[in-house]
């Protein structure tokens, strides 16, 4: 088996959230089903069409050594606790994203624990009991309560939510009042002077304590700006907690595959790249230039060794494409492709 039969190259996503796309590109993914292999090269020969003339080519193929047991245990990478940390935020910061944008979420909160009312340094009991609340209150109240939170830490060691909810109807909140007889911390005055309106949610605060619930604007701002409190020293903590480094409910929508295959575009400038793939967020797309992102991925997964030979497949067609010059030919014969295959 050849190892481009386990791993697809320069494979891509279009990722549709919201109204907004994602465009992915990873260098190389190994297809479901496979572990990590062995790697052995074998020579070979291949027949490319130069015109209609052929010439016999050496080359190695790599292919796949099943003898140690399916699984190349040197073909695993070490990682050190930082990179797994900085893997767990990246994955936690683009799954968080996901869910936001494709949500119609209607708040951005805060939920803080008064000490005289809950223990505010077990997380794991606040975020248990956070949902059964939300879970039953829904059930008693005939609403639709969804959320995302992020749990943030003090210095002292307590801890509070941030987060996105929506299916909560505004006739259920309060509103602050700047002159009413409550006393306010600066960050509310300071919005309530700008003419922003804050509310709050009375149930919670007879249950849990203090809460801020502010009406989302923009929310590709709002959650890159909640993305701020993923940091390395939460997930160490909420690790060592056995918790996560946020919490959502059930049954999200989650972001919608437009086209996933070969990525066909070797000149494309993604807006981020390494040496893993490169992607590209675009807050809208005309129909035009949907269709030109689109095309530029093809149907399914072009194999190297396809290159390798001189052809492209793009659709059911092969392509005649000189190596060295990149010169496209057209379309190969029936005949011409049972030679090449």
């Amino acid at each position: 088996m050849l190892v481009t039969d386990i791993y697809n190259r320069d494979y891509a996503y279009l990722k549709k959230l919201g109204n907004s796309y994602k465009l992915i590109k990873c260098n190389e993914v190994r297809r479901k089903g496979f572990s990590a292999v062995d790697v052995k090269k074998e020579k070979d020969t291949y027949r490319r069409c130069n015109g209609y003339r052929f010439e016999v080519f050496e080359f190695e193929k790599e292919v796949a050594d099943f003898s140690s047991d399916y699984v190349d245990s040197s073909g695993f990478k070490e990682h050190t606790v930082e990179e797994k940390l900085s893997n767990n935020i990246c994955r936690a910061r683009n799954k968080i994203l996901e869910y936001v944008l494709c949500n119609d979420f209607v708040f951005f909160v805060t939920l803080t624990l008064d000490p005289d009312k809950y223990d505010r340094e077990n997380l794991k009991q606040f975020n248990h009991d956070l949902s059964a609340f939300i879970r039953n209150y829904n059930q008693r109240k005939n609403a639709n309560i969804k959320y995302l939170f992020i749990p943030e830490r003090h210095v002292d060691g307590c801890w509070h939510m941030h987060g996105f909810i929506m299916g909560l109807p505004y006739d259920r909140l309060e509103l602050f009042d700047l002159h009413g007889e409550r006393p306010l911390p600066p960050y509310i005055v300071k919005k309530l002077r700008n003419n922003e309106l804050l509310y709050s949610f009375p149930e919670y605060e007879k249950r849990f304590g203090y809460n801020i619930f502010e009406p989302i604007r923009n929310k590709k701002a709002s959650v890159l700006y909640m993305s701020k409190y993923l940091t390395k020293d939460l997930s160490r903590n909420v690790t060592e907690l056995g918790c996560h480094l946020y919490y959502c409910s059930k049954g999200l929508k989650k972001a919608e595959i437009i086209k996933e295959g070969q990525f066909l575009d070797s000149s494309y400038q993604f807006d981020f790249s390494n040496e893993y793939g490169g992607q590209s967020f675009f807050d809208i797309l005309s129909d035009t230039e949907l269709e030109e992102i689109k095309g530029k991925i093809g149907g399914e997964p072009v194999h190297l060794e396809d290159y390798k030979k001189g052809y492209r497949k793009d659709g059911e067609w092969y392509e005649f494409v000189d190596r060295d010059t990149g010169e496209i030919f057209g379309r190969i014969p029936e005949d011409v492709k049972e030679m090449l295959l």
